[in-house]
């Protein structure tokens, strides 16, 4: 089976190269760039479908351990030292976890801290309105001012989706 391995460091060099003449029928030097972007093409595929697999997030509530689609949580909102959840059904749970502690769980699925106390799905923005400094609008029709310090940020995240 084929591996490809991509080494852009200085410092490897003089081991790599002791490698490959150790080894040369273990090295396969490529110049096709076809045969580079089709196997780029192919890793990225992997890391995709490995991260489409684990958008479920495990929710350790008083009552119950649930298991959640990423996709379905529109907002968390700080509560303290709790997270409200929020979902696309209109459900709310509350769990013993700081915002922080999901900001950190959530900033690969597309949410973006927006506030000191408020962490969105950007899935679920509907618009951003300008006025009174600055607010986001979400599709379930909640209403979420943005910090000032955030504000620059998400307006040049906003372009680029």
């Amino acid at each position: 089976m084929n591996k490809l391995m991509i080494i852009d460091d200085d410092r490897c060099k003089s081991e790599l190269a002791a490698f490959i003449k150790a080894h040369p029928q273990s090295v396969k030097v490529v110049v096709d760039l076809h045969e580079v972007t089709s196997k780029i093409d192919l890793f990225l595929d992997n890391i995709m479908s490995i991260y489409r697999i684990q958008k479920k997030l495990t929710i350790n509530t008083a009552q119950s351990l649930m298991v959640v689609n990423v996709d379905d949580v529109v907002r968390c909102k700080s509560a303290r030292n709790y997270t409200e959840l929020h979902f696309k059904d209109g459900k709310k749970i509350i769990v013993s976890k700081t915002l922080k502690e999901f900001d950190e769980l959530l900033n690969p699925y597309h949410f973006w801290r927006i506030h000191k106390s408020h962490l969105i799905n950007l899935n679920y923005l509907d618009k951003y309105v300008k006025s009174e400094g600055g607010d986001v609008l979400l599709k379930d029709g909640t209403k979420i001012p943005v910090s000032t310090r955030k504000r620059e940020k998400l307006l040049r995240l906003l372009e680029k989706l």
